[in-house]
């Protein structure tokens, strides 16, 4: 018979609730008489009840989502950013939103004003599971990761950000992943110029957000600080001149310089604050530009504005010949950006000195590998500054009425336009060079 709890009777031994498995001792009194359980409360609770699965603590649970995070993030890492969405890299991003997603739903049931730890871990979940939404890059997906990042930043809202330095950090990290996501939407978005402007905007408000976390009393211990704020500083500069705006341009430049003169003094020992101190001057480069090409909107001369471009790119040309010399070349790619840009603005504003930044930088840029790009950008601009010291210097029509004065002016034309012609021959001999060793195809002759 089974086992009923309402029965006034049964017998001790050879009637056992199936399933309790019962090994207590014999009950007193038991000679094969009947008695009742209602009474015999002592052999009650001898008996054990059914037993219920153990309930784990909160810390197991919290544990448990770290550990199931930690995979997620395992699968993140094995498809870094910026690589091509393979099948089996998108298989591999959706299975780390899954294991996300478990995380969250497992600290959702902990009890978060108990331990800052634990929602710390939640907050995790959520900047994870945006990430890689953002990896996958489709609309729908960058539409999900901006919800991950909203649910981020409302609960970091109640997180105590003077408890931990890791905790004002990730404020500043929610921020900074948010503004990529809307950076991708608006990439998505350039065919449509109001939709584009529209959410690069909301993008730099997301970056001046990271900066102003970062800049907090709270924030003053986070080991990386400098690098978020540069990095923070850097993306929105991106934001600001994707968006062809005056305005947008001159903010632009402002953080360009502001971050500069808080990097420039470790960029000499940190590859990584050199990394991004030669893209900082990069866009304060484009931001002068911009600013340039528009004359109500130009508020320097054009000496001024030559020299703060030149000094930047004079200064980011040297830091990529100290780090090439420690023999890390990371910087050389940017380094031959600037470059480029140096020809032109030399050629146009300064072509009397664009023969010794050629012969100075040349070298360097191109380090071990012959690149066209640079070859080329070298070599038109020696004919534009040629062609601009000449229009700006004609040859007098009568030598016979030559002053002092200006024969020592066609002097120093003279001896720039031989450096140019130096730096000429040069850029042909190392194409020739280039040619011979076979690191690049002969001229095509043409038909």
């Amino acid at each position: 018979m089974n086992f009923d709890p309402a029965s006034p009777q049964h017998t001790a031994h050879k009637e056992v609730a199936p399933g309790l498995q019962y090994q207590a001792a014999s009950p007193p009194g038991d000679s094969g008489e009947f008695y009742s359980l209602r009474f015999a409360s002592s052999y009650v609770n001898a008996i054990p009840s059914a037993a219920a699965p153990r309930t784990k603590t909160s810390a197991e649970i919290h544990e448990e989502a770290s550990a199931i995070t930690r995979k997620g993030i395992a699968l993140l890492d094995l498809h870094p950013q910026g690589q091509a969405l393979t099948p089996e890299r998108i298989e591999s991003l959706h299975e780390a939103i899954r294991c996300f997603d478990i995380a969250i739903q497992l600290r959702n049931g902990l009890p978060l004003g108990e331990s800052s730890w634990y929602r710390y871990g939640l907050i995790a979940g959520w900047l994870n599971r945006g990430d890689a939404h953002t990896r996958l890059g489709s609309a729908q997906h960058l539409e999900n990761a901006l919800l991950a990042y909203d649910e981020a930043l409302a609960l970091l809202h109640d997180l105590p950000l003077a408890e931990n330095p890791l905790f004002p950090r990730r404020v500043a990290i929610a921020h900074i992943n948010r503004g990529f996501a809307l950076q991708s939407q608006a990439d998505q978005a350039k065919a449509l110029p109001s939709r584009h402007a529209e959410i690069s905007a909301l993008a730099s408000d997301s970056f001046r957000a990271a900066l102003a976390a970062l800049s907090r009393p709270e924030a003053a211990a986070v080991d990386d600080r400098l690098l978020l704020s540069l990095g923070a500083a850097a993306n929105l500069s991106v934001s600001l001149l994707s968006v062809t705006r005056c305005d947008y341009a001159r903010e632009a430049l402002a953080v360009c310089q502001n971050a500069l003169e808080s990097g420039r003094s470790l960029e000499t020992e940190d590859i990584a604050i050199a990394l991004h101190t030669m893209k900082l001057r990069h866009l304060l480069c484009q931001a002068l530009a911009v600013l340039d090409a528009d004359p109500i909107a130009r508020t320097r001369t054009e000496h001024e504005w030559a020299a703060l471009t030149t000094n930047a790119i004079d200064e980011g040309l040297a830091l990529s010949r100290h780090w090439e010399a420690l023999g890390d070349a990371r910087l050389r790619p940017l380094s031959q950006e600037l470059f480029r840009f140096g020809c032109r603005v030399y050629s146009r504003h300064l072509p009397q000195f664009l023969a010794e930044f050629v012969m100075d930088n040349l070298a360097g840029v191109a380090a071990t590998e012959f690149s066209p790009g640079v070859h080329n950008a070298a070599l038109i601009a020696v004919w534009q500054a040629w062609h601009e010291i000449e229009k700006a210097n004609p040859l007098p029509q009568n030598f016979r009425s030559v002053t002092p004065e200006s024969a020592a002016r066609f002097e120093e034309l003279l001896s720039n336009l031989r450096q140019l012609r130096i730096a000429e021959d040069r850029l042909e001999s190392m194409r020739r060079e280039a040619t011979t060793a076979g690191r690049i195809a002969p001229p095509q002759p043409r038909r």
